[in-house]
């Protein structure tokens, strides 16, 4: 009798430091917008560019994304650094291919805010933004047409 006194006892201790484990779901959480944003660099893949004729309300789309931006990327720093660069391969040799900015998010996470002190506040709109992926848009109006850009890039 003493026999299955003793096995009972280890089987319902074993029961219950095994449920232990059940019961403690300690799952991580979920990273910040930020986290997701400053955890490595973007390489863009596409860009969709939109014209707006504003006077006659007529509209066109266009792949406007060239082979020679394949190795372009941006970096979010988490000091609140921005930094653009055009990589070796250029689209226009007399354009700017590395600056530096000002990046934060706006109150609720859904734009980012990027200002460089020659040059107005630029917003991205994001669309998506996951551990690999951030999709945005953007869109800004010159002279009677207004151009809306959705960019995506993806970790290198």
């Amino acid at each position: 009798m003493k026999k299955y006194a003793v096995f009972l006892a280890l089987g319902l201790s074993l029961g219950f430091t095994s449920c232990t484990k059940c019961d403690d779901d300690t799952t991580a959480p979920e990273p910040t917008r930020t986290e997701l944003l400053t955890s490595h660099d973007w390489r863009i893949i596409s860009r969709m560019t939109t014209t707006s004729n504003n006077a006659t309300g007529s509209s066109s789309t266009t792949n406007s994304y060239q082979s020679c931006d394949a190795d372009d990327f941006i970096q979010f720093q988490a000091s609140g650094t921005f930094k653009y660069n055009d990589g070796t391969f250029l689209c226009e040799p007399t354009f700017i291919h590395a600056f530096t900015a000002v990046w934060t998010l706006n109150t609720n996470e859904t734009k980012i805010q990027i200002n460089r002190s020659n040059n107005p506040l630029n917003e991205l709109e994001i669309l998506e933004l996951t551990a690999e992926k951030l999709v945005v848009k953007t869109s800004r109006t010159e002279q009677g047409y207004t151009y809306t850009s959705i960019e995506t890039y993806m970790q290198p």
